[in-house]
């Protein structure tokens, strides 16, 4: 649902919810207003779920890793892009809300 709900947010303001598409505008609300990257948070509880659903440790065991890459491979990048493209309206909202609670 928080999938949804992010998506949803994303095209009633009129951005593009797919990463590798050009921003358009900083979105701080839905659950964007908790959360700067609410889809790639609920990514993760949907690996550990299927983890706890499968019974397997090992899918549980690779969202640390995951959370590590999401983290510097895409985060970290999609943070100086957005620094770069709208400056301190997007200062300002990083100053506002956590990364990911």
């Amino acid at each position: 649902m928080l999938v949804v709900w992010a998506g949803l947010t994303f095209r009633s303001r009129g951005a593009r919810p797919e990463p590798w598409k050009p921003s358009t505008a900083v979105v701080e609300s839905g659950p964007y207003r908790f959360s700067r990257n609410p889809m790639y948070l609920a990514f993760d509880v949907m690996q550990v779920g299927i983890g706890v659903a499968v019974g397997s440790i090992w899918i549980i065991a690779t969202v640390v890793p995951t959370l590590v890459v999401m983290r510097y491979g895409v985060i970290g990048r999609e943070g100086r892009y957005l620094e770069a493209k709208f400056g301190d309206t997007y200062l300002r909202y990083k100053q506002a809300v956590r990364r990911w609670l």
